[in-house]
């Protein structure tokens, strides 16, 4: 009884079974501080009116409708 128990018992994660994911570089090491940052000019900064915002979910929730009645039929 004592040699099953043992068995039952979950063993320790050592630090051989725990791998690191190397991180993902996706320029070399030397650009990573050479590179500057520009935020791009033609950027519209304004948020969207909520006619906008209407127009988008108008534009949804007929979407969801025609795709309800396609699966109805």
């Amino acid at each position: 009884m004592f040699e099953a128990s043992r068995t039952l018992i979950a063993p320790s994660l050592s630090a051989g079974l725990i791998r690191r994911r190397k991180p993902l570089l996706l320029a070399p090491p030397a650009y990573h501080g050479a590179l500057p940052v520009e935020p791009a000019e033609d950027a519209d900064p304004r948020w969207p009116t909520w006619r906008e915002d209407l127009r988008f979910f108008a534009g949804c929730y007929v979407a969801g409708l025609v795709f309800f009645f396609i699966m109805l039929s």
